[in-house]
């Protein structure tokens, strides 16, 4: 372990406290589960409001050993609001931050609240693990599968040695044949069906697949992992492919693409059955996954880019750019300067292919609201777009629509957070710049909204 650990939450339990008469009410509002933290601390805060007795402090335990003690004296005007007539209401929070360096990789806390009775209860605990740095573990799963890809090419050398003469072996592919060779044989189909398999199996038909970042990265950019990712990627693979079809930008060999937002991948490898890996492109604002692009796609080129343009690219570069899941969650400046810069980077006719939440995003919220979630986005999601019946409004009337929720890392709310753009507004403010083509509003073809525009022919 190095010195300074990532500590990732597994799970925040809170506790059921059986007797009615003891508190009006708690909660834990951090940790949430799949929370990070790099500095050997956890932050905890919360409120509890006791109702026979004041509640003066929560005592933080592991294996039975004290480890600190939280006094519950912070200010809270959201649980005055709720508890008016309750004493005490208004300072009933706790917070502090827990040292946890000198505790075992997997470990729990237990938080239990001491009234002034001298009785105490215990309403939570915290379980969580220490990590290796991000890019340190990314390293450390690569070498393992690797590991594991060298003992099994071993193991079955050793049977076909055994069990096979060498001069009666089936002649192989030669092993220098390029992945853009071998894919674009295939229909999209069969190559969906091979990436499908390079889950496991990091080698196929002699040529080296794009290899996967651990589940746990996966899920928490694009909230799915390996197969269930992979069906996703395919439906918006298949729809811009249709689109650049019927808008006369078919992709051959020589087509420029670029992932804006590329994350870890998942989208670029279905291009490298259509286009010559060295014409396609990803650029993202995490660095972190910048290089678990390199690191496990290794086909195409990667960097990172700032929150605005410019994005680093010569005028008329590219025949198409997709963002998938960017535009939903861009504030409303930043998304049309890039709408701008994108104007300029396309080639004449070039496509430009982006997502953004649907009209039922704002449903999806409101069915959040007034629950407590494990989820930590879907907290954010409850506290946004609060007045639906105003949000649906605005979205029919052409109004941009954003929350500003963050999304940790260099994701700071100052530009990112939740983003609901409708065709009225798209029609209106992006045809500045690009023409309009179609905004497709179907669960069945994409998760999310997708926007179709295109550069004007010069």
């Amino acid at each position: 372990m190095t010195q300074q650990n990532l500590i990732e939450i597994v799970d925040t339990v809170v506790f059921s406290i059986e007797d009615a008469e003891l508190l009006w009410g708690y909660n834990i509002d951090s940790p949430r589960k799949q929370y990070q933290t790099e500095n050997n601390k956890i932050f905890v805060c919360g409120w509890i409001l006791g109702k026979k007795n004041p509640a003066v402090s929560i005592k933080v335990t592991s294996g039975g050993t004290v480890i600190q003690q939280i006094p519950t004296n912070n200010p809270r005007p959201d649980v005055a609001k709720i508890y008016s007539n309750v004493a005490g209401s208004e300072n009933s929070g706790f917070a502090a931050e827990i040292e946890v360096s000198e505790l075992p990789e997997e470990s729990e806390i237990v938080l239990e609240a001491l009234f002034s009775n001298r009785s105490s209860v215990p309403i939570a605990a915290i379980k969580f693990k220490k990590k290796l740095p991000f890019l340190e573990q990314v390293e450390v799963d690569l070498q393992r599968s690797r590991l594991k890809l060298q003992q099994a090419k071993e193991e079955l050398e050793r049977v076909r040695h055994k069990f096979v003469k060498t001069e009666e072996s089936a002649p192989s592919k030669s092993a220098d044949i390029s992945i853009f060779q071998y894919a674009n044989k295939l229909s999209d189909r069969e190559w969906f069906e091979v990436l499908i398999k390079s889950i496991e199996n990091s080698v196929i038909n002699d040529i080296e697949m794009p290899s996967f970042p651990p589940d746990e990265i996966q899920q928490n950019f694009v909230g799915s992992s390996g197969e269930s990712a992979l069906k996703e990627a395919f439906k918006f693979y298949s729809e811009v492919k249709h689109y650049a079809v019927n808008l006369g930008r078919a992709l051959t060999p020589e087509s420029r693409i670029l992932d804006f937002g590329c994350g870890w991948g998942r989208y670029i490898r279905f291009f490298l059955k259509d286009v010559v890996p060295e014409n396609i492109y990803g650029i993202d604002v995490d660095n972190e996954m910048v290089d678990v692009c390199r690191q496990t796609v290794r086909y195409g080129t990667y960097s990172t880019v700032k929150p605005q343009p410019p994005a680093g690219f010569s005028y008329s570069t590219f025949d198409i750019i997709y963002a998938y899941s960017v535009f939903s969650h861009l504030s409303e400046a930043v998304q049309i300067k890039w709408v701008e810069e994108f104007s300029k980077i396309l080639k004449p006719g070039g496509l430009f292919v982006a997502t953004t939440h649907s009209r039922n995003f704002i449903e999806f919220c409101r069915s959040l609201k007034g629950q407590t979630h494990t989820f930590g986005w879907h907290n954010a999601l409850a506290n946004s777009f609060t007045d639906t019946a105003a949000a649906l409004a605005d979205y029919d009337s052409g109004k941009f629509l954003f929350s500003p929720t963050g999304g940790g890392s260099v994701r700071d709310a100052s530009f990112y957070g939740e983003a609901i753009i409708s065709p009225a507004y798209v029609n209106r403010e992006w045809t500045k710049y690009l023409n309009f083509h179609d905004f497709v509003d179907d669960p069945q073809r994409c998760n999310q909204a997708i926007i179709f525009m295109q550069k004007p022919l010069e």
